[in-house]
């Protein structure tokens, strides 16, 4: 190879370099998050920012989700896991930047930096994408301890019939 060639190819390569994005070589702007809960076959709901209903299905799921809600804006999803006679639980997934974007200071440049990593969406990056979800009985508290000692404090109107039978009034001497 000449140095003409050897030159024409070090500033090709120097210029993909330039022209691209650190994340958007490196990372992904679309993530594959699962989602499992106990009970299993719970509804699930994901919202965006928007307020578009993007996934309705049951757990256990994989959800494909994009970091970018556009240019330099960040995606956030309200999820919402239910099931019939346990508490829903709402939950925010959010999109974070990517490490790998900071790397255009030394790689991507400006172009990388302002252009190509926000308008890709590969600046962000969804960090988790593992969700297992634990719903609770309704009207049942979750202990605070691991021995479920501890002092709990439930509306009366939320436990069942059953549990209100149990309950001691607090006049009564306790035997």
């Amino acid at each position: 190879m000449d140095n003409m060639k050897k030159l024409r190819l070090i500033l090709m390569t120097a210029l993909i370099v330039i022209a691209a994005g650190c994340a958007s070589i490196v990372s992904d702007s679309v993530y594959d998050v699962s989602f499992s809960s106990s009970p299993s076959g719970a509804d699930i709901s994901i919202t965006n920012r928007a307020g578009t209903t993007i996934y309705e299905g049951a757990t256990p799921t994989i959800a494909t989700l994009y970091a970018s809600a556009g240019f330099f804006t960040p995606e956030n999803y309200a999820v919402r896991v239910s099931f019939q006679g346990y508490e829903d639980q709402l939950f925010i997934v959010r999109a974070t930047i990517d490490g790998w974007y900071w790397g255009n200071f030394i790689f991507g440049g400006p172009i990388g930096f302002l252009i190509v990593d926000p308008l890709t969406g590969a600046m962000y990056k969804i960090e988790r994408t593992q969700y297992s979800i634990v719903l609770n009985e309704a009207g049942i508290a979750e202990p605070t301890s691991q021995s479920g000692r501890g002092l709990h404090i439930i509306n009366y109107q939320t436990l069942s019939k059953e549990a209100r039978e149990h309950l001691i009034k607090m006049d009564q001497p306790l035997d």
